[in-house]
């Protein structure tokens, strides 16, 4: 019986991934703070432990298959399935989740997150990497960390946040963090969210990525201009037909049409529909200031990865 690690290591080669360090980046593209670490993949790959249900989930979201598909036939092979292997981690910070599966369609429903401030592990280089040419716009995680200990903000408990990423973010839900720099020139737009009488938890966020940014403007990279939408995706062009139906449950959003020249904006809000060919390529963008929840069905389900 084939090992679950000699499996995995077989199935990222499969995919075009000719070292392990570049489909773990992948993995942490779609996870950000949650991603596992890299040396526990190293451990997974060399059998020295037998891999948790929501280590395996990440690495067969990252691989476009399902983690009973990956156990099949392995020594994990009678191991309990994750709690609900219908749920994906999207692009853009979303998920999607698989409503029904066993038609002639895909039903899906796709959630857009709306968390655009929040640190994601593609804003720094990992600390083992040297500051290259391809990472020249980038900056080590611990270094941020360090200015901001250094100024006094209160760490994050060590047993309960672990991991650069994660305390870094955890630092942005902080309640007041501004009046701990009481001479820092702080920018109009922040200005603006401070006037505000209640603010929400991502404008929290916000307002928090923003003074860090202005406090420790050497070590804080800026806010992405655009983290609300997914990457783009098509089906196969030389599919016989391949169709989605797009209907907004909850927020509003755009769906783009991209072509050789061109791109097309279609804006829906919650109650709108709309269809189009999946072999072109397109993406979604949330327009709200919280989540927007997307229904989709997804004709044929042959072309669907997620089933």
């Amino acid at each position: 019986m084939e090992q679950i690690g000699d499996k995995i290591r077989r199935l990222i080669k499969e995919k075009g991934y000719t070292k392990v360090n570049d489909f773990h980046k992948k993995i942490k593209e779609l996870y950000g703070a949650r991603a596992f670490a890299r040396f526990t993949l190293t451990r997974i790959l060399e059998n020295r432990f037998m891999v948790r249900e929501t280590t395996l989930q990440q690495i067969a979201t990252a691989l476009l298959v399902k983690a009973s598909t990956i156990r099949e036939g392995t020594n994990a092979e009678n191991l309990t399935e994750a709690p609900d292997e219908n749920r994906y981690t999207y692009s853009g910070g979303s998920e999607l989740q698989i409503l029904e599966k066993n038609l002639p369609f895909v039903i899906k429903q796709l959630t857009l997150s709306n968390a655009a401030s929040l640190f994601t592990a593609d804003e720094f280089i990992a600390n083992d990497l040297p500051l290259g040419m391809e990472n020249l716009d980038k900056l080590p995680s611990f270094a941020l960390l360090s200015a901001i200990e250094k100024a006094g903000i209160p760490m994050p408990n060590k047993d309960k946040v672990r991991g650069d990423l994660n305390k870094l973010n955890h630092i942005l839900k902080m309640k007041n963090l501004h009046n701990k720099f009481p001479k820092l020139r702080l920018p109009t737009k922040t200005t603006n969210l401070l006037k505000r009488e209640k603010l929400s938890k991502n404008d929290l966020i916000q307002l928090n990525r923003l003074v860090l940014e202005t406090a420790f403007p050497n070590q804080c990279p800026n806010i992405p201009k655009n983290r609300l939408s997914t990457d783009i995706e098509q089906d196969d062009p030389k599919a016989k037909e391949s169709l989605k139906w797009i209907i907004v449950m909850k927020g509003k959003i755009n769906v783009y049409i991209t072509g050789s020249n061109t791109e097309t904006k279609h804006t829906l809000a919650e109650g709108q529909r709309f269809s189009f060919d999946a072999r072109q390529p397109h993406y979604f963008e949330n327009l709200s200031k919280k989540i927007s929840k997307v229904l989709i069905i997804h004709y044929p389900a042959a072309n669907n990865i997620f089933h």
